[in-house]
């Protein structure tokens, strides 16, 4: 059985703590509501995403279980699940959020099937639309947060956090996936190759262009702080959370000098409960 078979019929609790992810240990610092919602988006997130990163399912099959998602969100299906009604129960709680947006999700799963490249950074924005802002604009309905700046920070808070994964699972994607999400015309720019890549020989090409993502992805958590709603201070507490995560996340990468052909950051429980402690205070 598939791993994205397992999941899809698994408790969303279950499916988030076996995650192990930034964004459920996040979830520490939420009232137990929107924990508990927030839990279930996250799972199907996650359970979307597993039937994409599915090793085994061929590609009809992986889009076949896409598109039973997308049936259920927009109740061309009744849910047969227990994720399935988990979630069809939380958009009836939350008629604030869109559908729309958890099809957005899909689809950017969607773009994951298959051999991944994109020629351009215009194209991946739409990528990290899908699989980042989409989910933060979710997330901001569920948090409660009201001013009309939050999306614009929801949105680029996403596109920061999505870069900053794509630098750091730059080797992950290429040996697993063989999924590139550098733009190409960039790679070229530096002079670094494909094949160079996967040999763990890219070049001197490879620490700048890492830099130049990097730069980005700063510029984009920027962003996200200019248009802060302060008065959805206390609403957007996980979301801050992530926001120092990723950014501690990035920084590390780049003290390190991006070697992240042949390794893996993350953060240290320790370190993620020192941020989650620096959350809470007023």
């Amino acid at each position: 059985m598939s791993a994205g078979f397992q999941t899809a019929r698994g408790d969303a609790a279950a499916i988030t703590k076996a995650s192990r992810s930034n964004l459920a240990f996040a979830f520490a610092c939420l009232p137990k509501q929107q924990r508990l919602d927030m839990t279930t988006f996250y799972a199907f997130c996650r359970v979307v995403d597993d039937i994409a990163d599915d090793p085994v399912l061929e590609r009809p099959a992986k889009q076949e279980r896409l598109d039973r998602w997308s049936a259920v969100i927009e109740t061309a299906a009744e849910p047969s699940e227990p994720l399935e009604k988990g979630v069809t129960d939380l958009l009836q709680r939350h008629p604030t959020i869109d559908p729309r947006l958890l099809r957005e999700i899909v689809r950017g799963m969607e773009m994951d099937l298959g051999r991944v490249r994109y020629q351009t950074y215009k194209e991946l924005q739409e990528y990290c639309y899908r699989v980042a802002c989409a989910v933060g604009l979710v997330s901001i309905e569920i948090f409660g947060a009201r001013t009309f700046e939050a999306p614009q920070y929801a949105i680029e808070l996403g596109h920061a956090l999505q870069l900053t994964n794509i630098i750091r699972d730059v080797g992950e994607d290429l040996s697993q996936s063989d999924r590139i999400y550098l733009p190409q015309e960039e790679l070229d720019r530096f002079g670094v190759t494909e094949q160079g890549m996967r040999e763990g020989r890219p070049g001197e090409g490879f620490r700048p262009l890492m830099q130049f993502q990097a730069d980005r992805a700063k510029a984009r958590f920027a962003a996200a702080c200019r248009h802060f709603p302060h008065r959805d201070r206390n609403a957007l507490r996980a979301s801050e959370l992530m926001r120092r995560f990723y950014r501690t996340l990035l920084h590390q990468m780049e003290r390190d000098g991006f070697r992240v052909l042949n390794r893996r950051y993350r953060l240290g429980t320790l370190q993620k409960t020192f941020l989650l402690l620096g959350s809470l205070l007023p």
